[in-house]
């Protein structure tokens, strides 16, 4: 039987019929999906919704992309506006540096958006493991950046709610898995859910010393039995290895909604 072990991206095996259509999130639906070469990106990728004056910004890597759906429908719930700022490849810690000028520029202007649009309510979602595949990078200088972002965000008064590290998933999809609907597992099944659950435990840790700061881990809904899998039923939940699918990340929309709700009372509806 034919097999594809899925390391990277899906687009190449959709016209096989093996895998779902690839989703368009909402960011990518509104050519915001990554601004770092757009011009203009606060104004064009500032969205209103009707109702209150809730201001929330959605910043991180390409992961912030992908969750911008999810962030979307709790902010149109709440009413308000959402700034949506992700960066593929460029996650948002401050004074991080990944031997890339050009996000680090963008790291700053991001910060200054930040200042001056004055956001009650920040998402961060970005994939930490990336940063740690960086040979000048440890888990240690992750937590550092990690708190001192987070402090600056506290300075301002801005409660943020940390998106957890989504675990990585190699998986094999095969015309006989295809054909009789065999769940799979995630080949670095083991590796794949420990680096996530270490990282996150740091996140958590480091969050839990700021009384605005709340965390929300995908991990209990995106792998809800002792390992990790690239289905859940029918449900696609990695876009190739590092990312979830838009529907897998709206798993955690009634979690960002209880959180935000928490957070934001008693202006909350």
């Amino acid at each position: 039987f034919l097999s594809l072990l899925i390391v990277s991206g899906r687009a190449d095996f959709i016209k096989t019929g093996l895998l779902p259509k690839l989703e368009k999130s909402f960011a990518l639906d509104n050519d915001c999906d990554s601004i770092k070469f757009k011009k203009n990106w606060v104004k064009s990728c500032t969205f209103t919704t009707s109702g209150s004056s809730l201001r929330v910004a959605l910043v991180g890597d390409s992961h912030a992309g992908v969750a911008s759906d999810a962030v979307f429908e709790v902010v149109s719930e709440f009413g308000g506006e959402l700034l949506v700022a992700p960066a593929s490849s460029c996650p948002f810690l401050l004074d991080i540096k990944l031997g890339d000028l050009n996000c680090e520029q963008l790291n700053k202007e991001r910060a200054l958006a930040i200042s001056k649009y004055k956001p009650q309510v920040i998402y961060l979602a970005n994939d930490y493991l990336f940063l740690l595949g960086r040979e000048t990078v440890v888990l240690g200088d992750v937590a550092r950046h990690f708190r001192k972002t987070l402090q600056w965000l506290d300075d301002f008064g801005i409660i943020v709610v940390v998106q957890g590290q989504v675990p990585t998933c190699d998986y094999e999809m095969s015309l006989l898995n295809k054909v009789v609907n065999q769940s799979m597992r995630c080949m670095n099944r083991e590796l794949s859910k420990s680096d996530a659950y270490e990282i996150s435990g740091v996140l958590k840790q480091v969050a839990d010393e700021f009384t605005n700061a709340k965390f929300v881990d995908p991990l209990p809904i995106t792998c809800p039995d002792t390992e990790c899998a690239p289905f859940i039923g029918q449900m696609s939940i990695f876009e190739g290895r590092t990312h979830l699918t838009v529907t897998a990340n709206k798993l955690l929309k009634p979690k960002i909604e209880e959180v935000v709700r928490k957070l934001i009372s008693p202006v909350a509806p």
